[in-house]
């Protein structure tokens, strides 16, 4: 072998071997650590990212895919939409999300973004704003709801049968929390034109929340057990429909509230003064990785 050939030889087993580390350490292709260059484009994640103390006005989706893992703390990110529901959030099966002191939100009033949690996915939303979405949809059940202020919009929150309670929240839009079991705790209700909070289905806990300033209604009840809640300053407190399963209504007040108690009875349906009421849901633990 000549000493040309050798030369060669080390050189192309030198570039192999860096191609196969650099192979071994990149990225995932598909995904990307930083928002989109002046925000346009799809921002689609499928690493672990992480954001902090950054402004992104998105001209685009944010996407997290399965195995990715975002966390934006302390990040504003207002979506630039021409029509309600251009763009948005999407957290597919097996991504994760972390919002934290952060605000998500649309750059026009009125014209609505969107915030899918999808089934699988795991989503920790909290001590942040949300503002002028549709409708934050949460499909899967390991979501961590606290602390958060949502406002404006459609709908606030989209709840499955059986995740934590939402806990110290605020809600001032259309429709606050549509239920289909998850509790709902500690709560304020402002201002709402449709309702506070509507049960769809299940038996959710409904506790300690206050409703104010209802122009329509402050709890569209059916199957729940609502407890120490407060209503004030509202044209309705509590419907019950025909058609909703036996509800308890324990220790609440109404103060200012033009028509307290609504029931639509038929044999066996309708709220009812309930002694031994079930305890309150227990507290999750905390976010992993916060901080």
């Amino acid at each position: 072998m000549t000493r040309t050939f050798r030369a060669i030889l080390s050189i192309s087993l030198g570039l192999i071997t860096v191609a196969a580390i650099i192979a071994l350490v990149a990225p995932d292709a598909q995904g990307q650590t930083e928002p989109p260059t002046f925000g346009i484009g799809d921002w689609t994640v499928s690493d672990v990212t992480v954001v902090e103390d950054d402004f992104v006005l998105m001209d685009g989706k944010v996407r997290v895919r399965s195995g990715g893992d975002l966390t934006l703390r302390n990040v504003t990110i207002l979506f630039k939409c021409e029509w309600s529901g251009e763009h948005g959030l999407n957290v597919n099966g097996g991504g994760t999300l972390r919002v934290e002191n952060s605000t998500l939100g649309s750059s026009r009033l009125r014209v609505q973004w969107t915030f899918r949690a999808s089934p699988g996915s795991t989503l920790y939303l909290l001590d942040s704003k949300v503002q002028e979405c549709a409708r934050v949809d949460i499909r899967t059940s390991d979501a961590i709801i606290e602390r958060n202020a949502i406002e404006g919009g459609g709908v606030g929150l989209d709840l499955p049968p059986d995740a934590p309670p939402v806990r110290n929240c605020t809600f001032s839009q259309v429709i606050g929390v549509l239920t289909n079991g998850t509790s709902v705790v500690d709560c304020t209700f402002v201002g709402h034109s449709h309702s506070g909070i509507r049960v769809l289905r299940g038996t959710p806990r409904i506790i300690r929340c206050t409703f104010r300033e209802m122009t329509s209604t402050g709890v569209y009840l059916g199957g729940a057990v609502m407890i120490d809640c407060s209503f004030e300053d509202s044209r309705r407190g509590v419907w019950a429909e025909e058609m909703c399963r036996p509800s308890s209504i324990v220790n609440c007040t109404f103060e200012r509230v033009e028509n307290a108690v609504s029931i639509a009875r038929r044999a066996g349906a309708g709220p009812e003064d309930v002694v031994n009421a079930a305890p309150e849901p227990p507290r999750p633990t905390s976010a992993p990785g916060s901080g």
